[in-house]
């Protein structure tokens, strides 16, 4: 499994115990992953679509954990890939809560941002770089995200790709406070031990190359 993989699979057994966090981090994967949208009889809608069944189930959990609403799911299976896709729906006015949810709350915040990259996120394998990256639809949602990441005193930018705007960290150390902001405690021990080890070889190999050009002052004297 991907180091993203570890990340949402942890961040996916994760719950909040306060309702209000719970309506962020669904206001976050709906926004990331689907919509909303109203019946003929102005009854707010849910869909989202997904091809990724650990996004598909946290949605589903949370909707049910949070509503007591109809909520169904399709699955589409490709037998030639061998993947499958999600699309969840559920429709009631209760709803109206996550499509109005206001994220000002710093635990809300947290849910939100948490929500966003189980949807939307991916990180790099820190052995080879650090890339830490949230795709948004559109720029004022990455606009949003953006700036409810840089609340923890961080430095987020924001790239366009395509169709698509992605907000990014890079710096191995806010990926690390990203990490604990989203709460992924065992992601961040992980990444923390690659950051040692990288540092640890990095700190032989310039001993080494100063030893290397010291022994090679020494020859040509």
């Amino acid at each position: 499994m991907s180091f993203s993989g570890k990340i949402k699979e942890e961040l996916a057994e994760q719950y909040a115990k306060a309702r209000h966090c719970n309506l962020a981090e669904l206001s976050a994967i709906i926004h990331m992953a689907g919509g909303f949208s109203d019946d003929r009889r102005g009854v707010c809608c849910v869909h989202v679509h997904t091809e990724n069944y650990t996004v598909a189930r946290k949605c589903f959990t949370l909707l049910t954990k949070t509503f007591n609403i109809g909520i169904s799911i399709a699955i589409r299976r490709n037998m030639t890939r061998g993947s499958a896709s999600y699309d969840i729906y559920a429709k009631g006015e209760e709803l109206l809560a996550v499509r109005k949810a206001m994220v000002q709350a710093v635990c809300c915040k947290r849910a939100y941002i948490r929500g966003a990259f189980i949807a939307a996120g991916s990180m790099s394998d820190p052995d080879k770089s650090y890339h830490f990256e949230i795709v948004c639809d559109t720029r004022g949602e990455a606009e949003y995200l953006k700036a409810m990441v840089n609340s923890f005193d961080m430095d987020a930018k924001i790239v366009a790709r395509k169709k698509t705007y992605v907000v990014y960290l890079k710096e191995g150390s806010q990926i690390v406070d990203i990490l604990n902001v989203m709460e992924a405690h065992v992601a961040l021990l992980e990444l923390e031990n690659v950051r040692i080890m990288k540092e640890m070889r990095n700190c032989v190999n310039r001993k080494v190359n100063c030893e290397t050009a010291n022994i090679n002052k020494t020859v040509s004297a």
